[in-house]
């Protein structure tokens, strides 16, 4: 039996992307077949698809290791089955999970392991707004932990109309915070719905002097130097995107009193996964989707993404379903 994926053979831009036919994989005994539904484009899929410095240290240096690198970090599915040590879902479970550098979301199957951060959905959720929440609310969740919000802080996000960014402002905002966002202005009025009390143009506007306790930046488009003077005295940095400066930035700010920058990872995300599915549920986080690609126009939805205009999330469909409909009626 042959499945339909999305697959390169070699770094470069969208154009690399090629559809393929692959036998469907089966189960080891520690495994899940899951019959995927819906995955989505993030920068971290477009940053291995470029190879990206992080890329090329774990996919391959000159060129990915694999004959077929299949894209896609997130996932939601149906459980198709299980192997005989796998006891965390069973046949039928919808379930939506984080692939990570394993990636291989891009495809009609994936095997999963009983160590992949994946949580069960309830039958009300669709498929495209469950996946949205694997990669985008689960680092917004884990980066404002890490931060240490407290109720009355005042926190900036850069990058606040994207995927990691929205959902950081409504997560602030329920944490208690004050946030303000830098984003394009036609995206102000979708920021200020979603929690902003200010927001600024990255292109035109200038940020306030020693005014946030926490910088949050979303989409890797700032430094520490830049946001440095708009940190209170003891204000802290964090950006999602990890480099050769951020690493120098961690090792001689990362410490001490005064204005400081770190570097975190979210990897393993099934605590994050429980808590942002929560909100969600409760109705207290929504997720905004600007556009649903079929899964053969892969290429074309990473070059959406790449023109750094997305509002939200960017979802690639491989199943149509039910939900699908519903889902097209909330597209900004």
């Amino acid at each position: 039996m042959k499945m339909n994926v999305i697959s390169y053979k070699q770094y470069g831009g969208p154009e690399v992307l090629v559809s393929a036919e692959m036998a469907i994989p089966q189960p080891k005994s520690n495994e899940a077949l899951i019959r995927v539904h819906a995955s989505t484009v993030t920068i971290a899929d477009c940053m291995m698809r470029r190879g990206g410095l992080m890329a090329r240290l774990i996919l391959g240096i000159f060129g990915p290791r694999k004959k077929f690198q299949i894209p896609g970090i997130e996932f939601a599915g149906v459980v198709e089955k299980t192997g005989r040590d796998f006891n965390r879902f069973k046949p039928g479970d919808r379930i939506a999970g984080f692939r990570g550098f394993g990636t291989g979301c891009y495809a009609e199957y994936k095997c999963i392991s009983s160590k992949d951060s994946a949580v069960k959905i309830p039958p009300y959720i669709g498929f495209e707004e469950a996946v949205t929440l694997v990669d985008g609310a689960t680092t917004a969740y884990y980066f404002l932990q890490k931060a240490h919000i407290c109720p009355g802080d005042r926190i900036l996000v850069i990058g606040a109309s994207g995927s990691v960014g929205s959902f950081a402002l409504q997560l602030a905002t329920i944490m208690g915070a004050e946030a303000d966002g830098v984003c394009s202005q036609v995206n102000h009025s979708l920021i200020q719905s979603l929690g902003a009390k200010h927001c600024f143009d990255y292109r035109t506007d200038s940020l306030k002097a020693e005014a946030y306790d926490f910088i949050f930046d979303a989409a890797g488009k700032s430094t520490f130097w830049k946001c440095r003077p708009s940190l209170k005295r003891k204000g802290l940095y964090m950006t999602t995107r990890i480099n050769w400066r951020t690493l120098i930035q961690h090792l001689l700010f990362g410490r001490g009193s005064g204005k400081r920058s770190r570097i975190a990872l979210s990897i393993k995300k099934d605590y994050e996964l429980k808590m942002v599915l929560a909100l969600l549920d409760s109705g207290q986080l929504t997720t905004h989707i600007d556009r649903v690609f079929p899964l053969s126009q892969a290429a074309q939805a990473h070059a959406f993404v790449e023109k750094g205009k997305k509002r939200g999330n960017v979802v690639i469909q491989i199943r149509y379903n039910n939900y699908s409909a519903k889902i097209e009626s909330r597209v900004l």
